[in-house]
């Protein structure tokens, strides 16, 4: 099993979790969700930071750079949060970990920042349903697009976190 895991600030919810259709968020609030938050991204995680949560039997088609499209599936949930509602939502870093416990990060690009403004992206669990549906309405930004130009994502094996 593949999962992706990106790390969202910027988010506020009532809730602790959210789940969509094909992914989860959850909110970093205990020491243990800090510390496993940390494992994957190091001091970039905070409390009340967020984690994107994706889990892949195999590895999608569209075989570039080693994990198929699942960059772009993370491309195409943060370009739907922007088309969904005003706020500025944050995707700050991205790490896929494999069946063996394999991690790697995502390169830094254009679409991840750590950058955003005091405007939070508000959302509740009862939006979820309408966001499902607004999110297969909308063509990918890349990994289900056959005549679109592809280059691949890079992504960086992780060493062990430190004991």
């Amino acid at each position: 099993m593949y999962t992706s895991y990106v790390l969202i600030a910027n988010l506020d919810a009532k809730e602790d979790e959210l789940q969509f259709e094909h992914f989860r968020l959850r909110k970093i609030q205990t020491r243990g969700d800090l510390n496993d938050a940390q494992a994957l991204f190091g001091r970039m995680a905070h409390f009340c930071d967020w984690i994107y949560e994706r889990d892949y039997s195999s590895i999608p088609e569209l075989h570039l750079g080693g994990y198929g499209s699942i960059p772009w599936h993370v491309d195409d949930a943060l370009l739907c949060f922007r088309l969904f509602k005003v706020g500025d939502i944050a995707f700050v870093a991205q790490v896929i970990k494999g069946p063996e416990d394999e991690t790697a990060r995502r390169y830094p690009h254009r679409i991840m920042s750590a950058m955003s403004t005091n405007v939070p992206y508000h959302f509740t669990q009862a939006e979820c349903p309408d966001w499902d549906n607004l999110s297969e309405g909308l063509p990918s930004c890349q990994g289900n697009r056959s005549d679109a130009p592809r280059e691949p994502y890079l992504f960086n094996p992780m060493a062990p976190p430190a004991g």
